[in-house]
């Protein structure tokens, strides 16, 4: 599965991504809430003259005192600090904030003093003053962030890309946890239910104790085993009753066939019935066949190709043979297979004898191995099926022309029987016309 599509990485991917979002809010809202500076109004003009006045009071106090320790030193009952900028744009203080001088820009007009209020402070200014005949501008900037009490996050809100590097460093962690605690059931439960498909029915359902809706869909998916259990069972006593009904009527045919046989000896009409008894035998043994590679759990195994097709392939040669047929065929690779052997074989077998049935002369057979699948093929010289039809020969009981499949004797069951077998596998089977005859390709997974 693709990294990209899994459920553990949209989940991760979507809590990372609403973390970001939420971070880009908080840090743009206070920046969206500054106000623009506006006209101070007269109580401000009187609050920053009389705080001037203050100034200059306490530098005719204390005139040991330069200017900027008179600044530094100065305290005003409103908490404001002060600043004093030359006309050349120095600012007398050691340590001036952003916002003075983001403020400076936009407010120059000694005759039109401002006010600026963001999230970090209140700054108001400029008004003259002199000191010592020189002409300096003065603002007064009040902090208000001891009144929030909030300093770790307004430093934050200062320095928005560290906030946006510790909110990753904080939230990939917790949601890789998160992402893990709810995908990690899920993987479990795949893997169950893969099982499950493969037809081992004892498989432990996991994660049943949990109370969420995962809990929920163990417990369902437990309930669906016990159903498909149940089910099974009853195939299974379906079986061996169709078994036992069928066959106890065929036993007794027989038995009087014989008896009639004996004691009128040979005919036609004898004949007829002993050839349709052998085909009813053999239509109920296909039907069987097919019902419990269906729905009879078997046990997947490791076989070696070559050896499990050693057999099979020496049968047909001589079955060609004794058709007056020739029988091609390219050995195995000795490869280890995980598989259901019996159903391999079937299949296999059921293709070789439908084309040693149709073909003119020559059947052939050949086995590639490709990187990840395992390819049969198997052609005859034969005169191959309409192309319209071709499409429903893997369906039970479909016979592409009645007449030929009664001459035969076939039942219409051994292309399902292989077609359910290639299934269970993770295979497929396809069939194509040749020139002549017909192709059939059975595909296996590695």
């Amino acid at each position: 599965m693709n990294l990209i599509n899994s459920l553990f990485f949209k989940i991760f991917a979507g809590f990372w991504l609403l973390i970001l979002i939420l971070v880009a809010i908080l840090v743009t809202l206070p920046k969206l809430e500054q106000s623009q500076p506006q006209l101070l109004d007269l109580y401000g003009i009187e609050l920053l003259d009389k705080t001037s006045h203050a100034l200059f009071s306490q530098i005719t106090r204390h005139p040991e005192r330069s200017l900027k320790e008179a600044i530094d030193k100065f305290r005003h009952p409103s908490r404001f600090k002060l600043y004093a900028m030359h006309p050349d744009g120095r600012f007398l203080n050691d340590h001036v904030p952003k916002p003075i001088r983001r403020f400076v820009i936009d407010s120059e007009n000694i005759s039109k003093p401002m006010m600026w209020k963001s999230h970090k402070g209140i700054v108001v200014g400029p008004i003259s003053f002199y000191y010592n005949q020189e002409p300096l501008l003065l603002y007064a900037y009040k902090n208000l962030n001891h009144e929030t009490n909030r300093l770790v996050l307004r430093w934050l809100l200062d320095n928005p890309g560290l906030l946006i590097l510790i909110t990753l460093l904080v939230s990939t962690p917790v949601c890789l946890l998160l992402a893990w605690h709810l995908t990690s059931p899920l993987r479990q439960l795949q893997k169950a239910s893969d099982q499950i498909a493969k037809g081992q029915l004892d498989t432990q359902i996991p994660q049943q104790q949990r109370k969420d809706e995962i809990g929920e869909l163990a417990n369902g998916m437990d309930h669906m085993v016990l159903s498909l259990k149940n089910m099974l069972a009853g195939q299974q006593r379906l079986l061996s009753d169709i078994s036992h009904e069928l066959r106890s009527p065929l036993t007794r045919l027989r038995l009087a066939l014989a008896i009639s046989k004996k004691t009128q000896g040979e005919s036609a009409e004898l004949a007829r019935i002993d050839v349709e008894a052998d085909r009813l035998e053999q239509m109920i043994a296909d039907l069987l066949g097919l019902a419990r590679n269906q729905f009879q759990p078997q046990d997947i195994q490791t076989v070696q190709l070559d050896s499990l097709l050693e057999e099979l392939l020496a049968d047909a040669h001589f079955e060609a043979e004794q058709k007056g047929k020739q029988f091609i065929y390219t050995e195995p690779p000795a490869i280890e297979l995980r598989a259901y052997p019996g159903l391999i074989s079937s299949a296999i077998e059921n293709v070789i004898r439908n084309a040693i049935k149709y073909a003119s002369s020559t059947i052939k057979f050949d086995c590639q191995l490709t990187h990840k699948q395992i390819v049969f093929v198997i052609e005859d010289d034969g005169p191959g099926i309409p192309d319209h039809e071709i499409a429903h020969i893997f369906r039970p009981f479909y016979r592409v022309s009645e007449a030929r499949d009664r001459e035969s004797g076939g039942t219409g069951l051994g292309l399902a029987i292989c077609d359910n077998a290639m299934h269970k596998h993770g295979g497929s089977v396809e069939a194509h016309n040749g020139e002549p005859g017909l192709v059939v390709t059975l595909t296996l997974p590695v």
